[in-house]
């Protein structure tokens, strides 16, 4: 059995996608890393023979995560340390609680498809590291097949070398990363409307269309049309 870890932060104003503000006010910011959340958890709920769970800061209060996403959802704690140092003890810990693989993925992409994070999942379980890199540089999954706490040393993360730097450390490991098809972070504006326009069309992601069908006027273009209730 698979383990999916979602590294998640609590969608606190000020504290969550604060490249968007402005033009969004912090409270609008937050409702959008709310629906997001949402979203991708209802994506990744759907890949078989895995476990999803999920990842919050140490900070982070777990009792307004479970009020958020419902109850029955399974939290593990990311630790102390920066990104690399967490993400090497929180997929360390994920393999003691099961034989693996092991993924981290991240929140910033409501629409990643469920089939490319399975498609990690299953190079993992073929002994290599798949990977969705994203093109701002950095990575929206990557799937372990075993404990590789090395991937993770000494990456800049934040900065544009964050994949760069992670095929550097699983060369010394003696690791291929295994490509799958880009994706894109939501970060910035563009990025928004972005995504926006993807979600015009389909019923994909219903928390975060609902969240974008208020933006329009600052957006500047088109949102999707609203889920009807």
């Amino acid at each position: 059995m698979a383990t999916l870890l979602l590294f998640a932060k609590e969608p606190v104003p000020g504290n969550v996608k604060t490249r968007l503000i402005p033009p969004l006010e912090a409270r609008e910011a937050a409702t959008l890393a709310q629906a997001f959340l949402r979203d991708i958890i209802i994506s990744l709920e759907t890949i078989p023979d895995a476990i999803l769970e999920i990842a919050v800061p140490t900070g982070d209060s777990l009792a307004a995560m479970e009020r958020l996403l419902g109850p029955g959802r399974r939290f593990v704690s990311q630790g102390e340390g920066d990104l690399g140092e967490r993400l090497a003890a929180t997929t360390e810990a994920a393999f003691e609680r099961r034989p693996g693989p092991v993924a981290a993925v991240g929140a910033d992409h409501p629409n990643l498809p469920a089939s490319l994070v399975a498609e990690c999942l299953d190079e993992a379980r073929r002994g290599r590291v798949g990977w969705i890199p994203t093109e701002d540089g950095g990575y929206a999954c990557l799937a372990l097949p075993r404990p590789l706490p090395g991937l993770f040393r000494d990456v800049p993360w934040d900065t544009p070398d964050v994949a760069r730097a992670t095929r550097r450390n699983a060369r010394s490991l003696g690791f291929a990363l295994t490509d799958l098809s880009p994706w894109y972070d939501v970060d910035t504006v563009e990025d928004l409307r972005r995504l926006a326009d993807d979600l015009r069309d389909g019923e994909q992601c219903p928390h975060t269309r609902r969240a974008l069908a208020g933006l329009r006027v600052r957006l500047g273009g088109p949102t999707p049309v609203p889920e009807k209730e």
